[in-house]
């Protein structure tokens, strides 16, 4: 094996590690390999013998994804899944098209949910804006606090991703409906819909974010309606 890797002749040293069943050799030169079918014939070797982790690299490294993706989904929930597995199939499905990223990122989240990795399946479905109804009903169904800072900022939309500004929204109702008031008047903010956010506030009760939310909007009604609250405080 060794001399067949000196010289260059991947395929019969990855040949003689299979039919020997030397897996740590085998994986040393599958990832040194630039021979897709090199690469191939050592993942199915480990795919047959149930080895997740080891395919699962070796599918991602020849562009077999799809065949990776499939794996991952069709293994067992029991199944010792090591952190670097989930960042790998993450970055598989990025390079997808948009069409079957979405499909894969759904089924994702259900394979995560059915590892009950709530929080994890939540972020995930949030970044895809199509997906972000589904990543709020998993937070609610589950009991996954979305309130806290990291989570607030992990979930909410990018501006620059959507021109539709109803996934803030959603997400901004939902903040009010916890309590979180603060939280819910800036993202309306960023969603446009600053009569909102200022009616959130009032609600609240916080005379100081009223104050400071109206001079941030420089908008007539919003200071109109933010005097009529003062007025009666």
């Amino acid at each position: 094996i060794e001399y067949f890797k000196l010289c260059g002749s991947f395929n019969h040293a990855v040949r003689l590690s299979i039919a020997y069943g030397l897996d740590s050799d085998l994986m040393s030169l599958a990832l040194q390999s630039n021979s897709t079918q090199v690469i191939n014939n050592a993942a199915n070797y480990f795919k047959e013998n149930k080895d997740i982790h080891k395919a699962l690299t070796l599918f991602d490294k020849c562009g077999k994804l799809k065949i990776a993706l499939d794996l991952f989904f069709n293994c067992e929930e029991k199944i010792n899944i090591e952190d670097y597995v989930f960042d790998l199939i993450e970055t598989s499905m990025k390079k997808l098209s948009p069409k079957s990223r979405t499909h894969y990122m759904s089924k994702y989240a259900d394979k995560l949910i059915n590892m009950q990795k709530f929080e994890k399946a939540a972020v995930l479905l949030a970044s895809e804006l199509s997906l972000f109804e589904k990543a709020l009903d998993i937070c609610v169904t589950n009991n996954v606090d979305f309130t806290t800072e990291e989570m607030i900022t992990n979930l909410t939309p990018s501006e620059r991703e959507s021109t539709d500004k109803q996934y803030l929204i959603m997400f901004a109702k939902a903040l009010k409906g916890k309590g979180k008031y603060v939280e819910a008047s800036n993202i309306y903010f960023a969603a446009e819909a600053k009569m909102k956010g200022l009616k959130c506030l009032v609600q609240s009760g916080l005379t100081s974010y009223v104050i400071q939310y109206a001079v941030k909007c420089h908008d007539n009604k919003i200071y109109e309606l933010s005097a009529n609250y003062l007025q009666h405080q």
